[in-house]
């Protein structure tokens, strides 16, 4: 688990990053999240071809018969899988007057959907110091965030969770029902004499995954959903902004803590089975869709 920091700007420890990468985000969301947004497709997932949604076991299972446990509840998978279908956008954003944004088409009520915004008012909060974010929170490692010097240009700070590797891990099981064997492919159950069969099913699990933070000048106006626009005048400006790099390397300090937290934890599950669902092929994913409506 990395977390790359990512500027706009030339800002000393972080790392320098062209402003097209902003104006990119901004044209795919309408405005310039200055939040959580979860995106990408799994690294590692080989076509999964015909794979299946099994909603009772909450698992997938490719076309080659290797399994995907997503680590979400199966009501919220279904609600992914639809989601997507309709709007690959997944995210969400604080206007500076704290007003909810919601990217895609998940329901803001959905808990997955409050744990990206918690999320948000969690890193949000301990890089601008925001202490209304932090109220009832407790910071890893005990830190205080200190309070950014006074700068003209507004900043936000865009918190993406990405890079989802996934690797290959063989369970052995008893061998799968008919149906599930057909699905699976017979070459894949092992007899042994008179015992009973035996299934070496391979699984893929996460492996990695990479939090970027990027780091935004804004403009004052604001775009048509309320939310930010970046400033490309401000794009090359040098903003010494001691106290934002301090704390934005304290939130890398204590990834591993930070991630343990459960709206933290929630929220890196949803990134993470979205990753996997992005890998389906649009025409099957309409149709698991639609098997799971019926």
């Amino acid at each position: 688990m990395k977390i790359r920091l990512l500027s706009a700007c030339v800002l000393p420890v972080l790392f320098f990053t062209s402003f097209c990468i902003c104006q990119e985000e901004a044209n795919k969301y309408g405005s310039q999240p200055g939040g959580v947004v979860l995106e990408g497709r799994a690294e590692g997932v080989e076509d999964p071809g015909k794979v299946v949604y099994d909603r009772q076991r909450n698992i997938f299972i490719t076309g080659k018969g290797i399994v995907y446990r997503p680590p979400l509840e199966s009501e919220e998978v279904v609600s992914l899988l639809a989601a997507l279908l309709q709007d690959d956008r997944l995210g969400v954003s604080l206007t500076l007057q704290d007003e909810e944004l919601v990217y895609g088409v998940l329901d803001n009520k959905l808990p997955m959907v409050k744990s990206m915004l918690e999320t948000d008012r969690l890193l949000g909060g301990v890089t601008f110091a925001v202490s209304r974010y932090l109220k009832g929170k407790t910071v890893p490692g005990g830190y205080k965030p200190l309070k950014p010097g006074r700068h003209e240009t507004p900043l936000a700070c865009c918190y993406i969770f990405e890079k989802f590797v996934f690797t290959l891990r063989k369970n052995k099981s008893a061998a799968p029902s008919a149906p599930r064997a057909e699905i699976m492919g017979e070459d894949n159950v092992v007899e042994d004499g008179g015992k009973e069969a035996e299934k070496v099913t391979p699984e893929y699990v996460r492996a990695d995954f990479a939090l970027t933070m990027l780091l935004v000048p804004l403009k004052k106006e604001k775009a048509s959903d309320g939310g930010h626009l970046p400033d490309t005048e401000k794009a090359d400006e040098k903003l010494d902004n001691e106290e934002v790099r301090k704390n934005m390397a304290e939130i890398e300090k204590n990834r591993e803590s930070y991630f343990a937290i459960p709206y933290v934890a929630q929220t890196i599950a949803v990134a993470e089975t979205a990753a996997f669902i992005r890998c389906i092929d649009r025409k099957r994913l309409t149709e698991i869709v639609k098997e799971l409506a019926e």
